[in-house]
C-alpha cells in the first residue's frame, strides 16, 4: 500500500494526462500486437485506486478506459478481416496456437465470445481478430464489445476503488458477519484467478532462481569457501536434501513449528497477562452481539457442527477407513496423532489457563474459554484431509488450488462461526487455530518422514474397482448425512446474557468519569482514540431518551441487517433518502454505541445528514435516571462505497443537536464543560476533525 501511496504525487501532477493514459492503457491491452504480454488490467485496477484517493474522478475514468478497450478491439478487428496470415511460426506475439485457441472458443459460444473473451485473459486480445476473420457482422461485434466494454471497464475501476479505501474501513466492519462472508468470497475468487495468472511466473521464477543459485555457487570465493569448511559444507546439503526427510522436510517442518510456537506463545502471554489483546476481544464479542441475526445464528450453528467432538470423530473413521480402502494406511497413525494431540492440548490450554466464555455466548458451553477446540481441531482434521489430498493425488494445478481454498474456508468459517455466536473471544480462536496448525506440522512431519521409506504395496481389499467405488460413496455419505441430521435437529441450550455493568450512583456525572477510569473519546476497533464525547446526556430512562430525541427530529437508526443494508446500498446509489439508514458501528468504553440517532439534511440523500451515537453510562443519579454519552457529526458524502465522510467541524454539529432538543423544549438543565483539551485529530477512516473540547451536560424532562 505505501508504495502505491508513493505514486499519488506524480499522478496529482499529470492531471488530466492520468486519464489519456488510462485510455492508452485500455487499447493497448485490446491490442492482438501487444495485448498478450502488457499487464493492461493491473494497471486498469491500479488506477481505481487512484481514482479512490481523489486524483481521477471515476465516472470520467471509466469513459476514457471504456473507449479505449472498444477502440482495440476495433482495431482488431480491423486486423482479423485481413486474414491469418499475420499469425506465422516464429512471430514471439501472434503465434498459431493462440490463434487456434482463439478460433475453439468463437466457435463454441458464437457472437457470445465476444462478450465472453474480454474477461478472459489470454483470449481479450485474440476474439476481435477472430471475429473479423471469421467475416462477422461488423454491427453485431460493435453491439456486443460496447456492452462488455462498459461493464469491463467499470467493474476493474470500481474493484481498484474499493479496494483503495477499503483497508482502513474493513477495522470496524470486517467483522459482521454478512460483510466478512462476501469479502471471503470475493478473495476466494480472487486467489483462484492469482494462483491461475501466475503458475507461469512460478515455473519461470523456479528457473531463474536455480541459474541464480548455481551461478552463485560456482564462484570461486563460493567454492573455496566451502572447502576450507567440510563441515559446514555437509550439514548446509544435508539441510537441503529433498529426496531424504532428514534434509530439507525436516528444515521447513522445524522452522514452520518454531515459528508456530513463538506465535501460540505471544497469544497465551497476552491472555494471562491481559495485554491489550484482550481488549480487542472484548471489542470484537460486543461488536458480534450487536450484529447477531437470527438467520445467520442458524447458519453459524451449522457451520459450528463442522468442529464438533462427535462430527470429528465421524470424519476421522471415515477418513480412516478410506485410508485403508486407497492402500494408504501409513497416513492412518500420522493423521491420528494430528487430530489426537490437538484435542488433548485444547483440553489441557482450558484446564491451566481457565480463562471463562464471553458473558455475550448465544448458548452454553460448560468447559472454558481459550483455546478453542473448535478451531484446533477444525485446522488439524481438515487441514490433514488437504494435505493428504495434495499429496497423493496427481491431478492439475486447478484440482490442487481448489483443495487448500476448500480447507482453508472450511477452517477459516468454524473459527468464525466461533466468534459469531459468542462462545469465544477472538484470541481463543486465533490460539486454537495455532495450535491446530502446530500439529499439523507434526503429523505432517510423520507422515513424510513414514512415506519417504521404500515399502512394499499392500493389495486392495476390494479388487474390483466398481465395488470398491461404491464402497467408498456409501462411506463418505455417512458423515454427510450425519451432519445433515445434526444441523436440522442440533438447537443447543440459550445462554442468558447479562448486560448489566456496575453502576456508580451520585449526582456529579462529569466527576464519575475520573472515579470510574472511563474513557472521554469514542474509539476504533483497536482502541485508538477518535473524536472526543461531546455530549452527556440525563434522562428518565431508555424510552424517554430515544422519545425526547424523536420529539426534537432525530429519528432512530435501523438495525445492520442484510435487508437494511441492500436498502442503504440502493440510496447511496441512486441519491435517495432513508431517513433510518443504519449508522457505521463506533465504540466507547470497548462497547459498540447504545443508540443512534440521525436528521436528514435540506440535500434528502442518504449521503448527507446529521449523525448522532450514544453509550449508556455506568452511571445514574440519586433520583434513578439514567446516563448517556456521545458523539454527533454531519455526513457529508459516501467513502469507499462502504461508510461516510464526515464534515470536519465537529462542534457546529454538536450545537445544531443541542439547537434542536432545546427548540423542541426537552432540556430541563444544560451547562457546558470543559471535558477534554483541544483536538486536531482524525478518525477511523481517514477523516479530519477539530473541536474545542467542550462538552454538554443535558437533563432532559421526564416524559
Amino acid at each position: 500500500m505505501e508504495s502505491l501511496i508513493s505514486l499519488l504525487p506524480s499522478l496529482s501532477r499529470m492531471g488530466s494526462l492520468g486519464y489519456f493514459l488510462a485510455f492508452a492503457i485500455a487499447l493497448a491491452e485490446s491490442l492482438p500486437f501487444v495485448g498478450l504480454m502488457f499487464p493492461g488490467t493491473f494497471i486498469i485496477i491500479l488506477f481505481g485506486f487512484f481514482a479512490s484517493q481523489g486524483y481521477l474522478h471515476f465516472r470520467i475514468l471509466v469513459w476514457f478506459v471504456t473507449i479505449g478497450a472498444i477502440l482495440g478491439d476495433a482495431i482488431g478487428y480491423r486486423f482479423g478481416v485481413k486474414g491469418k496470415d499475420l499469425f506465422r511460426e516464429g512471430n514471439r506475439f501472434l503465434r498459431p496456437t493462440y490463434l487456434e485457441k482463439g478460433k475453439k472458443f468463437f466457435q463454441a459460444h458464437g457472437e457470445k465470445s465476444v462478450f465472453l473473451g474480454r474477461f478472459i485473459g489470454p483470449l481479450r486480445p485474440i476474439i476481435p481478430f477472430v471475429a473479423g476473420l471469421s467475416h462477422m457482422s461488423w454491427r453485431r461485434f460493435l453491439l456486443w464489445d460496447v456492452a462488455v466494454a462498459i461493464l469491463w471497464s467499470w467493474s476493474h475501476i470500481a474493484l481498484g476503488y474499493f479496494f483503495g479505501g477499503a483497508a482502513a474501513v474493513i477495522e470496524t466492519w470486517f467483522t459482521r458477519a454478512s460483510v466478512f462472508l462476501i469479502l471471503l468470497v470475493i478473495l476466494l475468487v480472487l486467489l483462484w484467478q492469482l494462483a491461475k495468472w501466475l503458475r507461469p511466473f512460478f515455473r519461470i521464477s523456479k528457473s531463474v532462481i536455480r541459474s541464480v543459485w548455481s551461478g552463485f555457487m560456482d564462484t570461486p570465493e563460493i567454492r573455496g569457501f566451502l572447502k576450507r569448511h567440510p563441515a559446514l559444507t555437509a550439514f548446509m546439503k544435508r539441510r537441503f536434501d529433498r529426496t531424504n526427510f532428514s534434509g530439507l522436510p525436516l528444515t521447513v517442518s522445524l522452522l514452520a513449528a518454531t515459528y508456530l510456537i513463538s506465535l501460540l506463545s505471544g497469544v497465551i502471554e497476552g491472555v494471562v497477562t491481559a495485554e491489550p489483546i484482550v481488549t480487542v476481544d472484548v471489542r470484537v464479542a460486543n461488536l458480534m452481539y450487536a450484529f447477531r441475526d437470527t438467520g445467520f445464528i442458524r447458519a453459524f450453528l451449522w457451520i459450528t457442527l463442522l468442529g464438533r467432538r462427535d462430527m470429528v470423530i465421524i470424519v476421522m473413521a471415515v477418513f480412516s477407513v478410506l485410508l485403508v480402502l486407497w492402500n494408504r494406511k501409513s497416513y492412518i497413525l500420522p493423521f491420528l496423532v494430528t487430530v489426537g494431540g490437538s484435542q488433548l492440548f485444547a483440553s489441557l490450554g482450558k484446564n491451566l489457563v481457565h480463562r471463562p466464555r464471553p458473558s455475550i455466548a448465544y448458548y452454553i458451553e460448560s468447559s472454558f474459554s481459550f483455546p478453542s477446540g473448535h478451531a484446533a481441531l477444525a485446522t488439524a482434521l481438515y487441514g490433514f484431509i488437504a494435505y493428504f489430498l495434495l499429496r497423493t493425488a496427481k491431478r492439475r494445478w486447478r484440482y490442487r488450488t481448489l483443495v487448500l481454498f476448500l480447507a482453508l474456508a472450511t477452517i477459516s468459517a468454524v473459527g468464525l462461526s466461533r466468534l459469531y455466536l459468542g462462545v469465544h473471544f477472538l484470541s481463543d480462536v486465533w490460539g486454537g487455530h495455532l495450535l491446530g496448525a502446530l500439529w499439523l506440522v507434526i503429523g505432517i512431519s510423520m507422515a513424510e518422514s513414514t512415506n519417504r521409506r521404500p515399502k512394499t504395496e499392500t493389495r486392495d481389499l476390494f479388487s474390483s474397482p466398481g465395488i470398491r467405488q461404491v464402497s467408498i460413496i456409501a462411506i463418505v455419505a455417512v458423515p454427510v448425512l450425519w451432519y445433515v441430521y445434526q444441523g436440522r435437529t442440533y438447537y443447543p441450550q440459550r445462554a442468558t446474557v447479562d448486560r448489566t455493568v456496575q453502576t456508580e450512583i451520585t449526582d456529579d456525572v462529569v466527576g464519575a468519569f475520573g472515579r470510574l477510569g472511563l474513557p472521554r473519546y469514542s474509539e476504533t476497533f483497536s482502541g485508538t482514540n477518535q473524536e472526543p464525547l461531546s455530549f452527556i446526556v440525563v434522562a428518565t430512562d431508555d424510552d424517554a431518551f430515544i422519545a425526547a430525541m424523536d420529539r426534537a427530529g432525530w429519528e432512530f437508526s435501523d438495525p445492520v441487517t442484510i435487508e437494511n443494508m441492500t436498502r442503504l446500498a440502493g440510496a447511496a446509489i441512486m441519491k435517495q433518502s432513508y431517513p433510518t439508514a443504519p449508522m457505521t458501528p463506533s465504540f466507547w468504553n470497548t462497547h459498540v454505541h447504545d443508540f443512534g440517532f440521525q436528521k436528514q439534511t435540506a440535500v434528502g440523500s442518504v449521503r448527507s445528514r446529521h449523525h448522532a451515537r450514544f453509550w449508556k453510562a455506568p452511571i445514574m443519579t440519586v433520583d434513578g435516571e439514567s446516563v448517556y454519552v456521545g458523539t454527533a457529526s454531519l455526513d457529508i458524502g459516501i467513502k469507499w462505497l462502504v461508510t461516510h465522510r464526515i464534515a470536519p467541524d465537529i462542534d457546529t454539529e454538536r450545537d445544531v443537536l443541542l439547537g434542536d432538543l432545546s427548540a423542541a423544549g426537552e432540556i430541563v438543565v444544560s451547562d457546558k464543560v470543559r471535558f477534554v483539551d483541544p483536538v486536531l485529530g482524525k478518525n477511523f477512516s481517514g477523516d479530519p476533525f477539530f473541536t474545542d473540547g467542550l462538552a454538554d451536560v443535558l437533563w432532559l424532562k421526564a416524559d
